[in-house]
Protein backbone atom coordinates (compact mmCIF):
# COMPACT_ATOMS: atom_id res chain seq x y z
CA UNK A 1 0.00 0.00 0.00
CA UNK A 2 1.33 3.41 -0.94
CA UNK A 3 2.33 5.59 1.99
CA UNK A 4 0.28 8.74 2.55
CA UNK A 5 2.13 11.86 1.42
CA UNK A 6 3.69 14.16 4.00
CA UNK A 7 1.88 17.49 4.31
CA UNK A 8 4.00 20.59 3.74
CA UNK A 9 3.16 24.28 3.62
CA UNK A 10 5.38 25.03 0.62
CA UNK A 11 8.03 23.74 -1.73
CA UNK A 12 10.59 25.53 0.45
CA UNK A 13 9.48 23.48 3.46
CA UNK A 14 9.97 20.30 1.40
CA UNK A 15 13.53 21.38 0.60
CA UNK A 16 14.26 22.18 4.24
CA UNK A 17 12.82 18.82 5.28
CA UNK A 18 15.48 17.13 3.16
CA UNK A 19 18.17 19.16 4.90
CA UNK A 20 16.86 18.36 8.38
CA UNK A 21 16.01 14.67 7.98
CA UNK A 22 18.55 11.85 8.43
CA UNK A 23 18.68 8.96 5.98
CA UNK A 24 16.28 6.13 6.98
CA UNK A 25 18.99 3.56 6.17
CA UNK A 26 22.22 4.89 7.69
CA UNK A 27 20.85 7.68 9.94
CA UNK A 28 23.35 10.08 8.36
CA UNK A 29 22.84 12.35 5.36
CA UNK A 30 22.10 14.88 4.20
CA UNK A 31 19.30 13.94 1.83
CA UNK A 32 19.43 15.86 -1.43
CA UNK A 33 16.81 16.15 -4.15
CA UNK A 34 17.06 17.06 -7.84
CA UNK A 35 17.38 20.60 -9.12
CA UNK A 36 16.32 19.71 -12.64
CA UNK A 37 14.36 16.71 -13.89
CA UNK A 38 12.85 15.23 -17.05
CA UNK A 39 9.09 15.06 -17.75
CA UNK A 40 7.04 12.80 -15.50
CA UNK A 41 6.78 9.08 -16.15
CA UNK A 42 7.21 5.76 -14.37
CA UNK A 43 6.52 4.94 -10.74
CA UNK A 44 9.88 5.96 -9.30
CA UNK A 45 9.68 3.12 -6.79
CA UNK A 46 12.67 0.87 -6.29
CA UNK A 47 13.51 -2.00 -3.99
CA UNK A 48 12.43 -1.50 -0.36
CA UNK A 49 10.85 1.84 -1.22
CA UNK A 50 13.96 3.32 -2.80
CA UNK A 51 13.63 5.07 -6.13
CA UNK A 52 15.39 3.61 -9.14
CA UNK A 53 18.50 5.32 -10.40
CA UNK A 54 16.86 6.55 -13.60
CA UNK A 55 13.39 7.13 -12.14
CA UNK A 56 12.13 10.63 -13.04
CA UNK A 57 11.07 13.00 -10.31
CA UNK A 58 7.61 14.37 -10.75
CA UNK A 59 4.70 16.28 -9.38
CA UNK A 60 1.67 14.05 -9.69
CA UNK A 61 -2.06 14.60 -9.57
CA UNK A 62 -3.52 13.88 -6.14
CA UNK A 63 -7.00 13.58 -4.72
CA UNK A 64 -7.22 17.36 -4.87
CA UNK A 65 -7.43 17.17 -8.64
CA UNK A 66 -4.23 19.12 -9.25
CA UNK A 67 -2.54 18.61 -12.58
CA UNK A 68 0.73 16.76 -13.14
CA UNK A 69 4.00 18.67 -13.30
CA UNK A 70 7.71 17.97 -13.09
CA UNK A 71 9.61 19.29 -10.07
CA UNK A 72 11.53 21.71 -12.28
CA UNK A 73 8.29 23.29 -13.50
CA UNK A 74 6.34 23.36 -10.26
CA UNK A 75 7.69 26.65 -8.87
CA UNK A 76 5.89 28.61 -11.55
CA UNK A 77 2.48 27.32 -10.47
CA UNK A 78 2.24 29.59 -7.45
CA UNK A 79 -0.91 28.85 -5.44
CA UNK A 80 -3.20 25.83 -5.69
CA UNK A 81 -2.95 22.37 -4.11
CA UNK A 82 -0.64 19.78 -5.59
CA UNK A 83 1.24 16.62 -4.72
CA UNK A 84 5.00 16.41 -5.20
CA UNK A 85 7.00 13.22 -5.68
CA UNK A 86 10.79 13.30 -5.79
CA UNK A 87 13.78 11.02 -5.34
CA UNK A 88 16.08 12.02 -2.47
CA UNK A 89 19.60 10.61 -2.27
CA UNK A 90 21.62 10.21 0.92
CA UNK A 91 24.94 12.01 0.71
CA UNK A 92 26.60 9.34 2.88
CA UNK A 93 25.34 5.90 1.82
CA UNK A 94 24.07 7.08 -1.62
CA UNK A 95 20.79 5.24 -1.27
CA UNK A 96 17.82 6.86 -2.99
CA UNK A 97 14.35 7.23 -1.48
CA UNK A 98 11.09 8.09 -3.18
CA UNK A 99 9.20 10.73 -1.18
CA UNK A 100 5.75 12.22 -1.68
CA UNK A 101 4.48 15.51 -0.30
CA UNK A 102 1.06 17.15 -0.40
CA UNK A 103 1.08 20.96 -0.63
CA UNK A 104 -2.50 22.14 0.08
CA UNK A 105 -1.51 25.81 -0.36
CA UNK A 106 0.69 25.35 -3.41
CA UNK A 107 4.37 26.01 -3.81
CA UNK A 108 4.67 29.21 -1.78
CA UNK A 109 6.81 30.73 -4.55
CA UNK A 110 5.89 34.19 -5.82
CA UNK A 111 6.00 33.86 -9.64
CA UNK A 112 6.67 37.57 -10.03
CA UNK A 113 9.75 37.87 -7.84
CA UNK A 114 10.72 34.23 -7.35
CA UNK A 115 10.77 34.66 -3.56
CA UNK A 116 9.77 31.60 -1.56
CA UNK A 117 7.78 31.65 1.67
CA UNK A 118 8.32 28.69 3.99
CA UNK A 119 4.94 28.92 5.72
CA UNK A 120 2.51 31.79 5.32
CA UNK A 121 0.18 30.42 8.03
CA UNK A 122 0.32 30.38 11.84
CA UNK A 123 0.21 26.56 11.87
CA UNK A 124 3.42 24.81 12.98
CA UNK A 125 5.08 22.42 10.58
CA UNK A 126 3.86 18.83 10.48
CA UNK A 127 7.11 17.48 9.04
CA UNK A 128 9.93 19.41 10.76
CA UNK A 129 9.92 19.65 14.55
CA UNK A 130 11.12 22.51 16.72
CA UNK A 131 14.58 20.93 17.06
CA UNK A 132 14.85 20.68 13.28
CA UNK A 133 14.00 24.35 12.79
CA UNK A 134 16.53 25.46 15.39
CA UNK A 135 19.20 23.30 13.72
CA UNK A 136 18.31 24.69 10.27
CA UNK A 137 18.52 28.27 11.58
CA UNK A 138 22.03 27.70 12.92
CA UNK A 139 23.16 25.91 9.77
CA UNK A 140 21.87 28.56 7.37
CA UNK A 141 22.90 31.59 9.44
CA UNK A 142 26.42 30.13 9.56
CA UNK A 143 26.40 29.85 5.77
CA UNK A 144 25.22 33.45 5.54
CA UNK A 145 28.17 34.59 7.65
CA UNK A 146 30.64 32.75 5.42
CA UNK A 147 29.07 33.76 2.10
CA UNK A 148 31.29 36.38 0.36
CA UNK A 149 28.54 37.58 -1.99
CA UNK A 150 26.49 40.16 -0.09
CA UNK A 151 23.25 39.56 -1.98
CA UNK A 152 23.54 35.79 -1.49
CA UNK A 153 24.31 36.35 2.19
CA UNK A 154 21.17 38.47 2.56
CA UNK A 155 19.12 35.75 0.86
CA UNK A 156 20.47 33.17 3.30
CA UNK A 157 19.63 35.53 6.15
CA UNK A 158 16.02 35.59 4.94
CA UNK A 159 15.96 31.79 4.91
CA UNK A 160 17.40 31.62 8.43
CA UNK A 161 14.89 34.13 9.79
CA UNK A 162 12.01 32.08 8.43
CA UNK A 163 13.41 28.96 10.12
CA UNK A 164 13.51 30.74 13.47
CA UNK A 165 9.96 31.98 12.96
CA UNK A 166 8.86 28.40 12.29
CA UNK A 167 10.49 27.20 15.51
CA UNK A 168 8.64 29.85 17.53
CA UNK A 169 5.26 28.67 16.19
CA UNK A 170 5.51 25.59 18.43
CA UNK A 171 5.58 27.57 21.70
CA UNK A 172 2.81 28.55 24.08
CA UNK A 173 2.94 32.18 25.14
CA UNK A 174 3.15 31.33 28.85
CA UNK A 175 5.91 28.68 28.64
CA UNK A 176 9.61 29.19 27.97
CA UNK A 177 10.07 25.63 26.68
CA UNK A 178 8.00 24.04 23.90
CA UNK A 179 5.62 21.16 24.65
CA UNK A 180 7.08 17.67 24.34
CA UNK A 181 4.79 17.06 21.35
CA UNK A 182 6.88 19.62 19.44
CA UNK A 183 9.68 17.03 19.25
CA UNK A 184 9.01 14.29 16.71
CA UNK A 185 11.78 11.80 17.57
CA UNK A 186 13.56 10.27 20.55
CA UNK A 187 16.77 12.00 19.48
CA UNK A 188 15.08 15.40 19.47
CA UNK A 189 13.52 14.79 22.89
CA UNK A 190 16.93 13.79 24.23
CA UNK A 191 18.35 17.09 22.99
CA UNK A 192 15.65 18.93 24.94
CA UNK A 193 16.59 17.02 28.11
CA UNK A 194 20.34 17.54 27.67
CA UNK A 195 20.32 21.11 26.32
CA UNK A 196 17.10 22.87 27.43
CA UNK A 197 18.70 26.31 27.03
CA UNK A 198 18.89 25.71 23.27
CA UNK A 199 15.09 25.71 23.20
CA UNK A 200 14.37 28.65 25.50
CA UNK A 201 11.61 30.72 23.89
CA UNK A 202 13.01 33.94 25.32
CA UNK A 203 16.43 33.13 23.91
CA UNK A 204 15.01 32.42 20.45
CA UNK A 205 13.00 35.66 20.56
CA UNK A 206 16.18 37.58 21.40
CA UNK A 207 18.01 35.91 18.51
CA UNK A 208 15.16 36.77 16.15
CA UNK A 209 15.15 40.40 17.32
CA UNK A 210 18.72 40.79 16.04
CA UNK A 211 17.50 40.15 12.49
CA UNK A 212 15.41 42.53 10.33
CA UNK A 213 11.70 41.96 9.77
CA UNK A 214 10.67 39.54 7.04
CA UNK A 215 9.11 42.43 5.12
CA UNK A 216 12.39 44.35 5.06
CA UNK A 217 14.41 41.27 4.16
CA UNK A 218 12.04 40.30 1.33
CA UNK A 219 12.12 43.83 -0.07
CA UNK A 220 15.92 43.75 -0.16
CA UNK A 221 15.94 40.24 -1.65
CA UNK A 222 13.55 41.39 -4.40
CA UNK A 223 15.78 44.37 -5.12
CA UNK A 224 18.80 42.05 -5.31
CA UNK A 225 16.91 39.74 -7.69
CA UNK A 226 15.94 42.67 -9.91
CA UNK A 227 19.55 43.86 -10.03
CA UNK A 228 20.78 40.37 -10.91
CA UNK A 229 18.20 40.02 -13.68
CA UNK A 230 19.43 43.25 -15.24
CA UNK A 231 23.09 42.26 -14.99
CA UNK A 232 25.20 40.44 -17.56
CA UNK A 233 26.34 37.65 -17.51
CA UNK A 234 23.43 35.75 -15.89
CA UNK A 235 23.61 35.31 -12.10
CA UNK A 236 25.79 32.53 -10.72
CA UNK A 237 23.38 31.40 -8.03
CA UNK A 238 19.92 29.95 -8.58
CA UNK A 239 16.87 30.67 -6.45
CA UNK A 240 17.44 29.53 -2.87
CA UNK A 241 14.75 26.85 -2.89
CA UNK A 242 16.44 25.31 -5.97
CA UNK A 243 19.80 25.34 -4.19
CA UNK A 244 18.30 23.52 -1.21
CA UNK A 245 16.47 21.02 -3.40
CA UNK A 246 19.62 20.33 -5.39
CA UNK A 247 21.82 20.34 -2.30
CA UNK A 248 24.34 22.73 -3.79
CA UNK A 249 25.06 26.25 -4.99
Amino acid sequence: MAQDPLVAHSLAEVCLYLMATPCPACAQGPLTGPDRVEPAGGSGDGEDGAGGEDAPDRVGAGDDGAGEYTVSAVAGRGSGPLTVQLNATCGTCKRTWSLRFRLPLGTGVDPAGGLAAVNSTAEPSRIIDVAGWVMLFRLIIDRAGREPDKAASRQLGLEAAQCLDEALKFYDADNDLPPITSFFSDDARRRLTEHPRDFSRQRLIQMRARLPTLGAMRARALADATARAAASPPPRRSAWWKRLLGGGG
